[in-house]
């Protein structure tokens, strides 16, 4: 991500880029994120949610037969 131009902009990703590491890289560049995080990380999960107790409600699955 070094090569990309974050200044302003906001970062969307999966699971898979969830890490410290990486928010810090984003932010480090002038950039904000949105990641999802998933229930292989609960220490992570449960932090967010002291933080943020009103989560949305989920939503079902849009599944197509």
């Amino acid at each position: 991500m070094r090569g990309l131009v974050l200044e302003g902009k906001v970062v969307t990703a999966d699971a898979m880029f969830c890490h410290k590491e990486v928010c810090e890289q984003i932010v480090g560049q002038g950039g904000d994120y949105v990641l999802i995080v998933k229930d292989n990380q609960p220490s992570l999960k449960e932090a967010i949610a002291t933080l943020l107790p009103d989560a949305p409600p989920s939503r079902p699955s849009r599944r197509t037969r």
